[in-house]
């Protein structure tokens, strides 16, 4: 039977996109809301990007310590899980992102995140952080071996050199006590947000610069060959 005028309106204005509102609310309910999600970051991102002071409500000129050397006691460094502490750059290929302690969904959300079972600056371990490829971490696709990152905390001000790039499959990285790295890691390859991703690209950095952490017999460091 052939619609007539009236009725071909009505599928065309009402009933077509009603439908199509429906099925993408299942869509997202069912298994679209990672992806939707990143969707949603990429565009904050790209509103602020280059823009540090908009990623954090933080003051990081008041905030972070310019001490580049000496030692600080183990008392001044206690980050708050889910706080910002720090704050990552490598001005080479335009990176600045804050630092949060924990690695939780939320926190990646809002900067990198770092992995509490790892070491912090200073302390002579390896400090493990992670980050989003398509938000935050999307600059480490132009980094290479022999470029500088710098780490600004509380408490002291920290410089890193790349030394190793690896592509690693799965999540589990060994957390090291044997000398200070900072190690970055994300996704691989960048900017995949269809594919179904078990890689991550890691960028193993070695401390150039920064003050030491002391610490008391009574005072814990990070994780000793434990696995992220």
């Amino acid at each position: 039977m052939l619609l007539g005028r009236k009725e071909q309106r009505a599928v065309r204005y009402i009933l077509a996109p009603g439908a199509l509102l429906i099925i993408g609310i299942l869509v997202y309910l069912i298994g679209g809301r990672p992806v939707m999600d990143i969707m949603i970051s990429d565009m904050e991102y790209a509103s602020v990007k280059g823009e540090p002071d908009k990623l954090s409500t933080i003051d990081s000129d008041n905030m972070f310590s310019e001490i580049t050397e000496g030692t600080i006691e183990g008392d001044q460094v206690a980050p708050i899980a889910g706080k910002q502490y720090g704050e990552i750059n490598c001005d080479s290929v335009g990176l600045s992102v804050p630092l949060y302690y924990g690695d939780t969904y939320d926190i990646l959300e809002m900067g990198a995140g770092q992995s509490p079972v790892s070491y912090c600056p200073g302390q002579g371990g390896t400090i493990l952080v992670g980050g989003h490829d398509t938000t935050f971490f999307a600059p480490l696709e132009n980094m290479k071996e022999g470029m500088d990152v710098t780490v600004s905390t509380t408490y002291g001000k920290y410089t890193y050199k790349i030394n190793d790039i690896q592509i690693m499959e799965g999540s589990e990285y060994t957390i090291s006590s044997a000398k200070e790295q900072l190690v970055l890691y994300t996704c691989y390859p960048f900017g995949d947000i269809l594919g179904d991703r078990t890689s991550k690209i890691v960028y193993v950095c070695d401390k150039i610069e920064g003050p030491e952490v002391t610490f008391t017999e009574n005072e814990q460091t990070g994780g000793d060959d434990d696995e992220q």
